[in-house]
């Protein structure tokens, strides 16, 4: 017999009990389901991750000034970094180094115009805050040296600033206004020269926004520089990261190894990036093998349904025996059955995994991840080997009756 006949008789024994095939599939299609959501919504996981590492200087060099003696209280003085050796790093880290960001987190304040009020989050910052930071540049030019060392009065602003306190989308038309804001109790009159992106988080639930100026400016008004204990660096792209986190380690560690109250920890943006990473694909594995356990069990029905199939239709399986079938196609006819209620049952469930993942996704992460053509194939080829594996007994078992046997069986 043609194996294209086999198939007909399988799909047509399939269909005389659709009640029983599809309760059969069900273990099937939660099993595939359960396996593309719980991928498919680590895909996104891991994406949304990536986006965030990258958005916040994943691969940043954070270089901390801490005490030499662990057991010293919090308010304990500590050596800070200076200009001088900043720039000594930046000379002789030329070839490695992008830039250095700094800044002191001042008190948030809010300014005023009619009837709307904006909270800020004020940040007196260096000429490399910006650029190394997650607020791209939208308008204008960004605070540079000369800014820093004149004491210029210029800030940058975030376009959620623009269209709440100018009421206007057009951010060009925002450069060079003036704006009075209070910092350190003294009122102080700022000409906006930038204007930068917003994060998505401060237009969604109407957090501060953020508010950048000359560092120089803050220590001018307390009449005192601002220690600098806690520095990032950015590496060059194309930069071998291991070479330069450890090198640039090296070189800040030696800066303050003749500190008697101070020493420096360096904090590696990459080494958490990749820690986060394999966290995430061991919480993906796990769920992946509770999922594949839910398959098993349905692979279990499979067989089980199969048996029953068996058993029901022995007659027939004699009849076909003694009209000359051989032992080989029945067993063909029945792996094929297991392989179809599989198959089916595959393919529905990769549809429902992969809405339920989407959704899923799209509701914890903002963003909808396809499942891949790799993880749909391997979902296919699995569903069927599952139905190969749990029909196999079945099958072997109506292909070893004895015809005979078998026609007498009522």
């Amino acid at each position: 017999m043609k194996l294209s006949e086999n198939f007909k008789l399988a799909f047509i024994a399939l269909l005389s009990n659709k009640i029983r095939t599809m309760m059969t599939m069900l273990g099937i299609i939660i099993g595939i389901a359960s396996v593309i959501c719980i991928v498919n919504t680590g895909d996104a996981q891991d994406k949304k991750t990536a986006k965030e590492n990258e958005k916040y200087g994943a691969g940043q060099l954070s270089v901390m000034v801490q005490p030499k003696d662990e057991s010293a209280s919090f308010d304990a003085k500590l050596d800070s970094i200076t200009l001088e050796q900043i720039d000594q790093y930046k000379e002789k880290f030329a070839d490695l180094c992008q830039g250095i960001s700094y800044f002191q987190n001042v008190d948030q304040t809010s300014v005023k115009k009619g009837n709307t009020k904006i909270e800020l989050s004020m940040y007196a910052v260096n000429e490399d805050y910006q650029p190394l930071s997650a607020y791209p540049l939208l308008e204008g030019r960004n605070i540079d040296r000369k800014d820093i060392e004149k004491k210029h009065y210029v800030c940058l602003v975030t376009d959620y600033f623009v269209k709440k306190y100018y009421h206007s989308t057009n951010l060009k038309k925002a450069i060079g206004k003036k704006i009075t804001v209070s910092i350190a109790q003294a009122q102080k009159e700022f000409e906006i020269i930038g204007i930068i992106k917003e994060d998505e988080f401060t237009e969604k639930y109407n957090a501060p926004t953020e508010f950048m100026f000359p560092i120089s400016i803050y220590d001018s008004i307390k009449g005192v520089s601002s220690p600098i204990q806690n520095i990032s660096i950015k590496p060059k792209d194309g930069v071998n990261t291991e070479l330069f986190e450890t090198t640039s380690t090296a070189f800040w560690k030696s800066t303050f190894s003749s500190s008697k109250t101070s020493k420096i920890e360096a904090y590696s943006g990459t080494k958490y990036s990749k820690s986060m990473e394999k966290q995430a694909q061991q919480a993906k594995l796990t769920m992946g093998a509770v999922g594949a356990i839910s398959l098993l069990v349905g692979g279990i029905g499979v067989m089980n349904i199969m048996m029953v199939s068996v058993t029901e239709r022995t007659r027939e399986i004699g009849i076909r025996m003694a009209l000359g079938a051989k032992n080989r196609e029945i067993l063909e006819q029945f792996i094929i059955e297991a392989m179809a209620i599989c198959l089916i049952g595959g393919i529905i469930g990769i549809v429902i995994g992969s809405i339920a993942g989407m959704a899923i996704s799209n509701a914890l992460y903002e963003m909808s991840v396809y499942p891949s053509i790799y993880i749909i194939v391997i979902a296919l080829g699995f569903s069927m080997a599952v139905g190969v594996f749990f029909g196999f007994y079945p099958a072997k078992r109506a292909s070893d009756l004895d015809p005979i046997e078998a026609l007498r069986y009522e």
